[in-house]
């Protein structure tokens, strides 16, 4: 039966005698000093508060004031098991709390309690096991529990981080035996035992979750993601994975879980943001459909600020209805796009060998540049295919920029979004052979070269630095081309550099009309002239210096013979 409950509970009523494993919706513990010490602050004000009232507490009978409100946890009770769907941060840090303060009670009928709260007999299975039951941290939970070696590599980042904090908790509890309101140093002379048992029964009794119970997978990621606000808030990408695992087959999600944190982790060895940039590259080249009139917002803008609620309202586009087309979204789709993606990105910043184009167009800035290398990408195909189209497209790209410079024309965000926007959706999936047809017919494309007036563009350039890179991005393009067409390797690196240890774009005639009115009777024409990008050259920021605008003959360097390259009139 389909239902939801919802209970408060005390921690002793939601943790006496039940196990609850983390469901693969959740992530690592990842709970830091600076969230375990804003919660044990709350827990040990708000006793100081109520102790202080009542003297000698006796929790059960404590008013509601002086209840502590730990948040709502969502649990989700299939097959007679019960997984935990949002809370573990918090639940795992007070499991700490009571690992701690067993230790420091003496034995009694307090310390049995603390200790049914953390490893108890499960009934109707005949076994005793900790409560919070996830199998990466048992030999950690073993060794906090029964004092064992906490210095030993662990194998989980959790189990590691649960002994930086527990080690931290164990300070706090210890401190329990002073008042917190004394810092007078006659406070030593004025501790209480008492205090830690108050406190230990307080815990037990007085700290409250709401704990809802659903009895589908479902019902409880869509209560997850309104209620996942505590703590360290989920970024996107978690809560992307926590709603498509949770319509993958249980008996299948270990797998799927694996496939996605190894695609991940190897996306952050870009940076720690590439993940969430390589899935909204991925949904915009695959799926994103231009807004029209009567909608307020495109899939773009939707992607761009919430890709895992695009997902959830969106699951045609990609296929999303049965559990196998999750998981072939997770294990397949996921794999492919994440790979290339990093692959893209790494040839974005250094100079790879068969994808040069790509570092190229990085310089360039126009905007999603992965999206359109993503576009034609299909998961059914080879590595070499995928290699070909990413250059083709890769190519056109490098050859839209040059034109648009050529022109004096923005390539920038607001100048090109519908037009990308058009053209990933026209290249989507595209065999090789038919991405040249589809550029073909692209906006704009058609500017040719012929009869360019560098002079409408080139004075404003020296105070619109993007311009002015964009001019220099394309001679060293142009440079490099003649240089590697003549048999020479590729300097591009180094000739695309500015400033004092790179190069500089500069006229090869001087602003000088008197020395040309022989050959341009016109100074207008001499502007125009001069101001022609066949006009310019690229010249180490060094040798630009030594000449100002003398001519090159009077450099004191060699003239350039006859047959080789000479820019005349210099």
């Amino acid at each position: 039966m389909r239902e939801i409950r919802g209970d408060a509970k005390s921690v002793r009523g939601l943790l006496a005698n039940t196990r609850y494993g983390i469901d693969y919706y959740q992530r690592e513990y990842r709970w830091r000093r600076e969230q375990v010490g804003q919660l044990w602050n709350d827990l040990e004000r708000t006793f100081d508060r109520s102790d202080g009232q009542q003297g000698a507490l006796d929790a059960r009978a404590a008013a509601p004031g002086d209840r502590y409100f730990l948040g709502s946890i969502i649990i989700s009770e299939t097959g007679g098991a019960r997984f935990i769907v949002d809370g573990q941060q918090r639940l795992t840090t007070v499991t700490l709390i009571l690992i701690a303060l067993h230790h420091r009670l003496s034995e009694g009928g307090r310390r049995s309690a603390l200790a049914q709260l953390i490893y108890s007999h499960q009934a109707g299975r005949g076994e005793e096991a900790f409560n919070l039951y996830v199998e990466d941290r048992l030999d950690c939970m073993d060794a906090l529990f029964r004092g064992g070696d906490l210095d030993v590599e662990w194998r989980s980042e959790s189990a590691a981080n649960m002994v930086e904090q527990y080690r931290s908790l164990e300070e706090e509890v210890e401190s329990l035996t002073v008042p917190s309101q004394s810092d007078d140093a006659d406070a030593a002379a004025g501790s209480d035992p008492e205090r830690l048992p108050r406190f230990a029964d307080w815990l037990m009794d007085s700290v409250y979750f709401v704990e809802v119970t659903t009895t589908v997978d479902a019902d409880a990621y869509a209560i997850f993601e309104t209620m996942n606000d505590r703590g360290l808030p989920l970024p996107p990408v978690d809560l992307l994975k926590s709603y498509l695992l949770s319509h993958i087959d249980r008996q299948d999600r270990d797998a799927a879980n694996d496939t996605w944190k190894g695609q991940v982790a190897e996306l952050h060895e870009i940076d720690p943001h590439a993940s969430a940039w390589a899935i909204k590259s991925w949904l915009w080249s695959q799926y994103a459909r231009s807004g029209s009139e009567d909608s307020e917002e495109s899939d773009w803008d939707r992607i761009e600020s919430a890709f895992h609620h695009w997902i959830r309202d969106n699951r045609d586009p990609p296929g999303l209805h049965a559990a196998i087309d999750f998981r072939r979204f997770v294990e397949r789709d996921f794999t492919f796009y994440g790979h290339w993606y990093k692959r893209i990105r790494e040839a974005s910043e250094a100079w790879t060998t068969g994808l040069e184009s790509v570092y190229r167009n990085e310089l360039s800035g126009l905007r999603d540049r992965e999206a359109l290398y993503l576009a034609p990408l299909a998961p059914d195909e080879d590595e070499e295919t995928s290699l070909r189209k990413i250059r083709t497209v890769a190519a056109f790209v490098e050859l839209l920029v040059a034109r648009r410079v050529w022109h004096g024309w923005n390539y920038n965000y607001s100048t090109m979004y519908g037009r990308t926007e058009r053209l990933i959706g026209d290249i989507r999936r595209r065999p090789a052979a038919a991405l040249v047809d589809s550029f073909a017919q692209f906006e704009g494309l058609g500017w040719d070269f012929t009869d360019y007036d560098f002079a409408k563009h080139w004075p404003g350039a020296r105070a619109d630095g993007g311009r002015r890179r964009g001019t220099h991005r394309f001679l060293a393009r142009v440079t490099e081309f003649i240089e590697v067409g003549s048999g020479l390797p590729s300097r591009f690196t180094e000739y695309v550099r500015m400033g004092r240890d790179g190069y500089d774009v500069e006229h090869i005639w001087a602003n000088h009309w008197a020395r040309h009115k022989d050959e341009i009777p016109q100074r207008d024409d001499f502007n125009r002239y001069r101001n022609k990008i066949a006009g310019l050259v690229l010249l180490p920021h060094t040798v630009n210096i030594q000449l100002s605008d003398a001519p090159y003959r009077k450099s004191g360097r060699p003239t350039p013979r006859r047959g080789r390259t000479c820019w005349r009139g210099a």
